[in-house]
């Protein structure tokens, strides 16, 4: 009889297993609610909605491979792969027995040490386990002229680093220290040193599309109804009639106003409008006004 796994299925290859999880397992203690495996033997009857693999360049083979999606049956399969001391000409070889089309089903580290492993492995099973999986930050890295965050799942938010050098603590900063930054153990954060700075993924979410965070928290009821007194507070505030929103109707603005509709981008660049703001202008206004 097979059983359907609700929650992120986990399987290490035998090198992985041996190396690291014992001591990611460790540090991780009861906190992890991911169903972790070292073998293919302790899957049998599970279907997981959700699985990853995760093993060294080495153990990636037909075989393996072949012997695994025999085993496990998941309608999201993702890979993560440490490269260790591999060399890099081994992965034209290899990348194809994975069949992977996607980029957020496979992500490659270095990771050449074993503390490097276990940190990067004991943040990866923290975010996917975490009550925020999408917003948790399992690596940050910087590629040509843009911070890249990874999430568990394998989202990269590409932030341009002129976009964080514009930002008041960042300014005048040279390209090194933009990127001497580290990630949080439970991956809450990026922390600069210097100029002692911690943001989060929707903090530096917004240097991209402000509106993106705002439209996440939109799926809960309460804060749309927050959102949408706020927005009223602004325009009573600055004595704006409803009727005066061009490209809004009044019973359009009414609904939002109430939170019985969201608030799309299109809406909000037409408040801002009415205000005189730019649209990240605006939004700031209504962040000072819920906070």
């Amino acid at each position: 009889m097979t059983a359907v796994a609700e929650s992120p299925v986990v399987l290490f290859s035998k090198t992985v297993g041996d190396q690291i999880e014992s001591q990611v397992r460790e540090r991780l203690g009861s906190s992890c609610t991911c169903s972790c495996f070292g073998s293919l033997k302790q899957l049998k009857g599970l279907k997981p909605t959700e699985f990853y693999y995760v093993a060294n360049l080495r153990d990636i083979s037909p075989e393996s491979l072949d012997s695994m999606r025999s085993a496990v049956t998941a309608k999201h399969r993702r890979f993560l792969v440490f490269l260790e001391d591999m060399p890099v000409e081994a992965l034209a070889e290899r990348i194809p027995y994975l069949h992977v089309r996607r980029p957020d089903r496979l992500q490659m580290f270095r990771a050449s040490t074993l503390s490097e492993r276990i940190d990067i492995l004991t943040r990866f099973l923290a975010a996917l386990c975490g009550p925020a999986p999408e917003s948790s930050i399992v690596h940050a890295w910087a590629e040509l002229e843009d911070l890249i965050l990874l999430s568990p799942r394998f989202r990269r938010l590409r932030v341009p680093l002129a976009r964080l050098a514009s930002l008041r603590p960042f300014k005048g900063l040279d390209r090194g220290t933009l990127e001497d930054f580290r990630v949080d153990p439970d991956g809450s954060y990026v922390h600069w040193p210097i100029p002692d700075v911690h943001m989060g993924w929707e903090q530096l979410e917004q240097l991209v599309s402000p509106y993106t965070p705002i439209r996440h928290k939109q799926q809960a009821s309460e804060f749309n109804r927050r959102f949408g007194a706020a927005i009223r507070e602004l325009r009573t505030r600055a004595g704006i009639a409803q009727s005066r929103i061009e490209g809004l109707t009044e019973r359009h603005l009414r609904r939002i106003e109430k939170g019985e509709q969201r608030a799309t981008l299109a809406a909000l660049e037409a408040l801002a409008a009415a205000h005189d703001l730019d649209t990240n202008g605006y939004l700031a206004c209504l962040r000072d006004s819920l906070s």
